[in-house]
């Protein structure tokens, strides 16, 4: 029986120690954000790592990433960021101090600026309309898009106005109505339609629309 337990207790000092070596050391994530197309080389933020006494050696993983850290842990930028491209970067960072290695995760979010201007799905478009239309009738609508976000991608909608005005325009669905009555002296029209967003300053763009007359 005394034989039995000093193999027991034998085993457990023995197997103990191999635990502590398949732990590898990584900290908690860091978060930054940055304006899209902002100069190469603007910072971006900076990791606060270890507090290791001797000289850190900062590492950013994988290399072709559009950014580089300096010895201080600074985040910058290394090429004009475009967010309709890539709208967050997840990276790795590694800490080399002594005999020590830490690894961060650091995602980098890019920010919209308003560098799009909407984009109608049609430059030029034709539809026909009876003389005989009443006010109100429905002759068309307009669609257009903003590759943007958030208020940079909202549109609304315009009419470039005929003189005497024909038409009107809802500005936020695109729908033409007609808004006086035609006469038989009427053949055709050309709408100007303007989309433009929401951005400061806001950012424009134009289709045209040739409406046909038609007299029973």
């Amino acid at each position: 029986m005394e034989m039995i337990m000093r193999f027991v207790i034998f085993l457990a000092v023995f197997v103990c120690p191999v635990v502590p070596l398949i732990s590898t050391p990584y900290s908690p994530d860091f978060h930054f954000s940055i304006l899209e197309e902002q100069p190469i080389g603007t910072y971006v933020g900076r990791i606060q790592g270890t507090a290791c006494p001797t000289n850190k050696i900062y590492s950013l993983f994988p290399a072709s990433t559009p950014f580089a850290i300096n010895q201080n842990g600074g985040i910058t930028t290394t090429q004009l960021l475009d967010r309709e491209k890539s709208s967050i970067y997840r990276l790795m960072v590694q800490e080399k101090c002594g005999g020590t290695t830490v690894y961060f995760t650091v995602y980098i979010s890019i920010l919209d600026v308003n560098d799009n201007a909407p984009i109608f799905f049609k430059s030029h478009d034709e539809t026909l309309l009876s003389v005989n239309s009443p006010v109100g009738t429905i002759v068309y609508t307009s669609i257009a898009y903003d590759v943007d976000t958030g208020v940079n991608s909202q549109i609304q909608y315009s009419l470039q106005q005929l003189d005497p005005p024909l038409f009107a325009i809802n500005p936020y669905t695109g729908m033409i109505t007609l808004s006086a009555p035609m006469n038989a002296d009427f053949r055709s029209r050309t709408l100007t339609i303007i989309a433009t967003d929401g951005g400061i300053p806001p950012l424009s763009n134009k289709m045209t629309l040739q409406i046909h007359i038609t007299v029973p």
